[in-house]
């Protein structure tokens, strides 16, 4: 059984116009430390899939590429599109998480 994660209509809209101008259908999900919760989710345009990444296929044949780490913390959850401009983000919507949250959105 392939891993479940699921993008919602604003996450789906930024990733197609992400791969607009490209010829991928293939997005790397990867952490980068921030704020209080220690992570923010990153996606970014890439086509290479190294030997122990899972790639996830979202809608409209999208690829999503994660490496083992990333993968634990994406199975079963939804990612979300918050913000504009400058301050636009993904986010992986967690309310286990979030439940401890101040709300700071980092």
């Amino acid at each position: 059984m392939l891993p479940q994660v699921t993008l919602t209509d604003a996450a789906l809209n930024q990733v197609r116009e992400m791969l607009k101008e490209t010829n991928e259908k293939s997005l790397r999900a990867y952490f980068e430390g921030c704020g209080c919760a220690g992570l923010q989710i990153q996606i970014k345009v890439d086509g290479e899939v190294n030997p122990d990444d899972t790639v996830i296929v979202l809608n409209d044949a999208i690829q999503l590429i994660a490496d083992p780490v990333c993968l634990q913390y994406l199975i079963g959850e939804t990612i979300n599109y918050l913000g504009e401009g400058e301050l636009a983000r993904f986010v992986v919507e967690n309310m286990k998480v979030r439940a401890g949250c101040p709300g700071c959105g980092h």
